[in-house]
């Protein structure tokens, strides 16, 4: 029986190599959607705000009484929705924050990581025990300017 050459068996001892991993598009998906959210949102508080109350004077008394009543509850009603929009979208940043960093920063550097990890934490806690929440500071903010 005759074999061509020898030819040794190469192994190395080192670290495999991990393939090509694939981040999430998940955590940014979260962040993006959050946006929508509270651009929405303000888009909805600006609608309430600029909504003209009926005039007197095309109405007869329980007219108007009737047609004021309507208008309180259409901004009420806009006003609901605003705040709650803002809410889902700062509760939706700061878990695309928080998803973001624990998942898809596998490309930062380790302490950019930690850095952000911390921020999202930060603002995950203060989000929920703030005596303010952050849209009665928005809404404060807005009313000042």
């Amino acid at each position: 029986m005759q074999q061509g050459p020898y030819v040794p068996i190469q192994s190395s001892n080192g670290p495999k190599q991990k393939g090509a991993k694939r981040e999430s598009p998940f955590p940014l998906l979260i962040i993006s959607i959050a946006f929508s959210f509270m651009l929405l949102g303000a888009i909805l508080n600006f609608m309430a705000e600029q909504k003209e109350a009926p005039d007197s004077e095309d109405f007869s008394f329980e007219g108007y009484q009737e047609a004021i009543d309507e208008y309180n509850d259409s901004v009420q009603n806009l006003e609901a929705i605003s705040s709650l929009f803002m809410l889902f979208g700062t509760i939706g940043l700061g878990a695309g924050l928080f998803f973001y960093a624990a998942e898809a920063s596998s490309h930062l550097p380790d302490y950019a990581r930690a850095a952000l990890m911390l921020g999202a934490m930060y603002y995950l806690v203060r989000m929920a025990t703030s005596e303010i929440s952050i849209v009665d500071m928005l809404t404060l903010f807005g009313s000042i300017s």
